[in-house]
């Protein structure tokens, strides 16, 4: 059953995207599908019991906004291969994040509940053995659990790599082409196994924004779309941005101490679309397989970017 889901707008609102091959939907009334599909909600007790999918993949990527994605109704072409997956997939269009930072959020994710509940209090926070995670649970249940994240904070000192048969992480310096290369491979090579459970994480979306200048020119908008001009980002005001967040290949754009927001804008609407082809190349290669048909896939965000929200860019609030 094709599935998908977020709400566009607040930098808070994370995107998730599912495509689901006998499963049932998200509980709670945040995560409502768009459709008149009944499969998911209809079911009862008296319906068989769905068998257990072959396959499942969920792709989580860094610091992704719903709102700069076609699917949620951007007019910029940011996402074409998520947009193709979303047209054929369930999109729920209220996810929330548990956190605008990276660790509580998976934290959350992996153990299903709020992360306070599990000792999550901070970005420096560790997901403890005696957390039960569902990665865990899949594993007893038969799976083989692999994962390629591209993300220092979930480093298996953080304690994310618990329940994996095979964990990597990829070190800097990289771009998200080193994930999905790696995301092949292990797709490739375990292909043939009864149930397996594949994590990919993405990290271009998040800072130092370096998308190819070629991106970067593709989402350039006209001049004064955004006339703010951004001095550097103190933490004692507001109103500015990290230099260190723009990539040092375009530092040239600084000029007397300030750059330009509609620039800015451009350089993350370059990294959406620079991550895109790199989950495009996961699911062709999956296609290519021949495991589209027993595979579900999920895509969700940890959390979105703040783009003039609060004054702010790029603090994740």
């Amino acid at each position: 059953m094709p599935v998908m889901g977020a709400d566009a707008g607040s930098p808070f609102q994370t995107s998730s995207l599912r495509v689901a091959a006998g499963t049932s939907g998200p509980q709670g009334d945040a995560a409502q599908p768009v459709g008149d599909d009944p499969g998911i909600a209809d079911r009862d007790a008296t319906d068989p019991p769905f068998e257990p999918v072959r396959h499942i993949v969920w792709i989580s990527i860094d610091t992704l906004r719903s709102d700069r994605m076609g699917c949620y109704g951007y007019e910029l072409p940011t996402s074409p291969h998520l947009d193709a997956l979303a047209a054929e997939a369930v999109l729920f269009r209220n996810a929330y994040s548990h956190s605008s930072g990276t660790v509580l959020s998976f934290m959350s994710a992996h153990a299903g509940t709020d992360p306070v509940f599990v000792g999550g209090i901070s970005q420096f926070s560790v997901l403890v053995e005696q957390v039960d995670t569902f990665v865990e649970q899949l594993q007893r249940a038969g799976y083989y659990t692999a994962a390629v994240i591209r993300q220092g904070h979930l480093n298996p000192s953080m304690g994310y790599s618990q329940g994996f048969d095979d964990y990597t992480n990829i070190e800097k310096p990289n771009r998200d082409k080193q994930v999905s290369d790696q995301a092949i491979k292990t797709l490739e090579a375990l292909r043939n196994r009864d149930r397996t459970f594949f994590w990919f994480h993405y990290l271009d979306t998040h800072v130092p924004y370096e998308a190819p200048r070629d991106l970067v020119e593709m989402f350039q908008r006209p001049p004064g779309t955004d006339p703010r001009l951004l001095p550097r980002y103190h933490y004692s005001s507001t109103g500015g941005i990290n230099y260190k967040h723009v990539g040092s290949q375009y530092r040239d754009q600084i000029v007397d101490g300030r750059i330009s927001a509609t620039f800015v804008n451009a350089l993350y609407d370059a990294e959406v679309r620079s991550m895109d082809e790199q989950v495009g190349r996961v699911l062709d290669r999956i296609r290519e397989l021949g495991m589209w048909d027993e595979t579900l896939i999920v895509v969700s965000a940890d959390h979105g970017e703040a783009l003039g929200e609060h004054q702010t860019y790029c603090q994740h609030c």
